[in-house]
């Protein structure tokens, strides 16, 4: 039997922050060109774990990316590896769309060397893809938070990354642009081969673009697998502490994952509502 060609492995992951424990003995392995979406409550540790999986947060136990362990491997060997969008990034000032863009491109320079044709092609392209060239010559001040976190994704995309791991990418968008870059980076995954973790707020999303889901209680994984197994109605509300209605699958009204309904609480009546 052949071995999944495992991009991304984590073993007895922990993340401690003085005499607190954010994340506990994970053990994940995500195959190359898989899309894997973190889900979990607030202070679940989702952020947490997928800082510590792009090697910025210190963390006890092994982490290993395309072979290299990422707690040993210098910001330019990680660089060809894996990118990162965070949700409240540091913007240098005074820089256009376009020029923050190709800042992507600087781990594949050598020293002392300019950007060529090749790498201003990667860049018009995305820009293109991703609905942004009007705001090129913007200052990215002027962004807005939607705006700003499509230029991330481009930045991120034109490093050429075997793994993208985004924290919640569709936290500034609206309605019309969340469907519009998770289907481009769904796109972009299975053209190149570009594996995506993420972590999602939005469980139908999560359920929608994702092969599988890690639902994570507590620092800890309470259940992954596939979206159908993991979106379950019970546990979904055991680990929310909310009540659910969960609608499954239905490709004829183009829904390809399940859809997760928060209900309202049910509360005794007052007498005066009787």
């Amino acid at each position: 039997m052949i071995e999944p060609d495992n991009l991304l492995s984590a073993n007895d992951l922990g993340v401690w922050v003085g005499p607190t424990q954010l994340i506990g003995a994970i053990d994940l392995t995500v195959v190359a060109g898989e899309w894997v979406s973190v889900i979990g409550p607030n202070g679940a540790g989702k952020t947490t774990l997928l800082r510590a999986l792009a090697g910025i947060t210190p963390y006890f136990g092994s982490v290993r990316v395309a072979g290299l362990e990422v707690s040993a491997a210098s910001p330019r060997a990680l660089a060809h590896r894996l990118a990162l969008v965070v949700q409240s990034p540091i913007v240098p000032e005074r820089i256009t769309v376009r020029d923050l863009v190709l800042l992507g491109r600087t781990a594949h320079l050598g020293w002392l060397q300019s950007e060529g044709r090749h790498d201003h092609w990667l860049v018009d392209r995305m820009l293109a893809r991703l609905a942004l060239e009007p705001l090129a010559a913007r200052d990215v001040a002027t962004l807005s938070g939607g705006e700003l976190q499509r230029v991330l994704l481009a930045r991120a995309l034109v490093q050429e990354p075997q793994l993208l791991l985004l924290d919640e990418p569709t936290s500034a968008l609206d309605l019309g642009h969340q469907m519009e870059v998770l289907d481009l980076v769904d796109q972009l995954r299975r053209e190149h081969g570009v594996t995506v973790v993420s972590t999602m707020h939005d469980l139908s999303l999560a359920g929608e673009f994702a092969d599988r889901l890690v639902l994570l209680d507590r620092g800890r994984i309470a259940r992954q697998g596939p979206p159908t197994e993991v979106l379950e109605a019970d546990l979904v509300e055991r680990i929310y502490r909310t009540p659910v209605t969960v609608l499954p699958p239905d490709p004829a009204q183009g829904r390809h994952g399940p859809v997760v309904l928060q209900r309202r609480p049910v509360r005794p009546s007052r007498p005066q509502d009787r």
